[in-house]
C-alpha cells in the first residue's frame, strides 16, 4: 500500500523523471549509476532516531558511507546513506518527494545525492 501511495505521489507532481524504491536499487546499483531518480521517504541526520516507519529495517547492500556522520534516508523498504542533506529540507514528518542521484562510493558500493526535496 505504501508503495502505491508513494508511486501515485510521485506521478501526481507530474515529474519526468524515473520513480523507484532502495529496494529496487539494491539489486543492481550499477543500472542507476547516474540516473536521476525520484524517491518518497524520510531523511533525517546520523545522530536522531529513524521514523517509526524505518525502526528495524535493513540497510540497503553495499550502501556506502562517506563519512560516520552521514545522513540517512528510508522509503519504507530500506535504509541508506546520502552524502548530505541539501539545506531546504523540509521541516515536519514526511515523507517527501526526494530526486536524488546514485553514485559509485570509492571502494566499491554507491550512495545517494540528494538534489533536490519537495
Amino acid at each position: 500500500m505504501q508503495r502505491l501511495l508513494a508511486l501515485l505521489l510521485v506521478l501526481g507532481l507530474g515529474l519526468a523523471q524515473e520513480a523507484t524504491t532502495l529496494a529496487k536499487i539494491e539489486a543492481d546499483p550499477k543500472d542507476y549509476y547516474g540516473r536521476e531518480l525520484w524517491l518518497l521517504g524520510y531523511l533525517w541526520p546520523w545522530n536522531a532516531p529513524a521514523p517509526p516507519l524505518c525502526e528495524g529495517l535493513p540497510l540497503a547492500r553495499k550502501n556506502a558511507a562517506k563519512t560516520r556522520s552521514d545522513p540517512n534516508f528510508c522509503d519504507g523498504t530500506r535504509i541508506a546513506f546520502v552524502a548530505e542533506l541539501p539545506d531546504d529540507v523540509p521541516k515536519g514528518k514526511g515523507p517527501w518527494p526526494v530526486r536524488a542521484r546514485v553514485v559509485p562510493a570509492p571502494g566499491g558500493g554507491w550512495y545517494l545525492l540528494i538534489l533536490e526535496v519537495r
